[in-house]
């Protein structure tokens, strides 16, 4: 007998669920379907695994399309109304949404303050500038809810073709009425041929933004120091990189084979030909 079958169902949801949490960004659908003959049992795993989907959804701020233009939005916990209803902040609706199948279907009008909306449409201006200039390709959505503002910014880079996906988020919180900002980014990149090769990195950041009347002049200032931190990350990851290069990755091997010369590729079949012939 496998281990497979001397698991109980129950046993093998809770297992499927644990390697779909940790499905790399853009690669949700492949573990599934393995994940789907382990269990061997759809209707119990469809049931069992909504709530490990719903938590993976929201925590990798996943993109949809709305109901409503057709355009991407983030599903967060700062758009959540209620389970399994959003809002879509662009067009001031609601919609619902399917978690496993990313489908989603329209609700009503959303209403926001006025005096909430002023400031959070002003993050939102200034953020879709720093957007359209750095995350050509990704989305931006400015929420307010339990008294403060959070920017989630989102870029994807699938590429499986390739071999690799890649992922870019942060949440940024904004407290209505203090200075103080914080921030969380999360960069999840996966390469995948002839092997498994993963980067998950985290980095939480904290600013003061000076606060203005002038709400553009507040906002520009934000977004600014926002860049300037997302930027500082940015580079270090590229300098680590280049260092593990230069560096460790050269360590590990020789860069001449023993003959301390570079083989001619080009050459090599001759070679083989040449002594081939040779021998005959």
């Amino acid at each position: 007998m496998n281990m497979s079958e001397s698991l109980s169902v129950e046993n093998k949801i809770s297992i499927a669920s644990s390697f779909l949490l940790e499905s790399p960004p853009g690669e949700f659908n492949d573990v599934f379907n393995d994940v789907r003959t382990l269990v061997n049992h759809d209707e119990a795993l469809k049931k069992g695994i909504q709530p490990a989907v719903e938590k993976y959804n929201m925590e990798q701020l996943l993109l949809v399309k709305s109901p409503e233009g057709g355009h991407n939005v983030i599903i967060s916990e700062y758009a959540q109304i209620e389970e399994n209803k959003f809002v879509d902040i662009k067009t001031k609706t609601t919609f619902t949404l399917d978690h496993l199948h990313l489908t989603t279907e329209a609700g009503e009008p959303y209403e926001i303050p006025e005096e909430n909306e002023v400031k959070r449409a002003a993050i939102d201006e200034a953020c879709q500038l720093y957007l359209s200039e750095h995350f050509p390709e990704g989305v931006c959505n400015v929420f307010f809810k339990n008294g403060n503002f959070y920017i989630c910014i989102v870029d994807n880079k699938f590429k499986p073709s390739s071999f690799w996906n890649g992922k870019y988020r942060s949440i940024w919180t904004v407290p209505g009425d203090t200075a103080k900002v914080k921030g969380v980014a999360r960069v999840n990149v996966h390469y995948f041929e002839d092997g498994n090769v993963q980067l998950n990195t985290t980095h939480d950041f904290e600013a003061n933004v000076e606060i203005k009347e002038d709400l553009k002049a507040y906002a520009k200032s934000l977004v600014q120091e926002i860049q300037k931190l997302e930027t500082a990350l940015q580079t270090s990851i590229n300098v680590m990189y280049q260092s593990l290069a230069d560096e460790t990755f050269k360590s590990l091997r020789r860069s001449l084979p023993i003959t301390k010369s570079k083989i001619d590729w080009h050459k090599i079949a001759n070679y083989k030909i040449g002594s081939e012939l040779a021998a005959k």
